[in-house]
């Protein structure tokens, strides 16, 4: 029997996926430090800031399905270099974002682009058996959990340095984590391959109108 750690060995391309998501965790945490701050510096309240915070996961929860039904019709690689492509220009926002609404307007678009969750776990089930799938699907919460540690701290440390001045806290934090982005999706582009090709769509759509058919068949001599 195989040990879990050979098991998550055995299928290194799945190491360019971890990296990906990792990156599209950081927009969720990273301005954790700021959090304090932000209230003092655009005169809102806790409960707005609450908004800001929350604004991120609730635009990934129901945009999740529909990037997860794209990937199907579409392929796994295009979505996903779309969406790591939307983080990117989330970050580029928060960089350049100088008031409470362009900051909503960074964090929303980061969700809206947050496929990375549903399209990984798309390709995991392509490519990874059933006997090895638990075990990968694990990294999940490794990669949450590492992202969750690493980007409060570099979101605090990246603020000391305001490169364009104190009306733009967050410049050098999102260009970093912008160059971080860009990063991702040039290894999506290089070294993921497609792991639901059309021949493979085809095939699906196929069977899935097969069974839709013999659904209706079923019903009618039923009724």
């Amino acid at each position: 029997m195989e040990s879990p750690r050979t098991v998550k060995r055995k299928y290194p391309e799945l190491n360019n996926l971890w990296i990906g998501l990792f990156v599209d965790v950081l927009g969720l945490f990273i301005i954790i430090p700021h959090l304090p701050s932000l209230k003092v510096t655009y005169n809102t309240s806790y409960f707005v800031i609450g908004l800001l915070v929350a604004s991120n996961a609730v635009f990934s929860l129901f945009s999740a399905p529909i990037w997860g039904k794209l990937s199907d019709k579409y392929g796994r690689k295009p979505m996903l270099l779309i969406a790591e492509s939307g983080t990117c220009t989330a970050f580029l926002i928060l960089a350049f974002s100088n008031s409470l609404p362009m900051l909503f307007i960074a964090r929303i678009v980061d969700g809206i682009f947050g496929g990375n969750f549903p399209i990984t776990k798309a390709i995991i089930t392509d490519r990874v058996p059933p006997k090895d799938r638990g075990i990968q699907m694990t990294n999940f919460g490794v990669v949450f959990t590492l992202a969750g540690l690493v980007a409060p701290a570099l979101g605090g440390f990246l603020s000391v340095f305001p490169i364009f001045g104190p009306d733009y806290p967050f410049a050098l934090l999102g260009l970093v984590a912008a160059s971080l982005s860009f990063s991702t999706i040039l290894i999506t582009y290089f070294f993921i391959t497609e792991s639901w090709p059309k021949a493979k769509r085809e095939k699906a759509e196929k069977e899935f109108k097969v069974k839709i058919r013999l659904g209706k068949i079923r019903m009618h001599y039923i009724y």
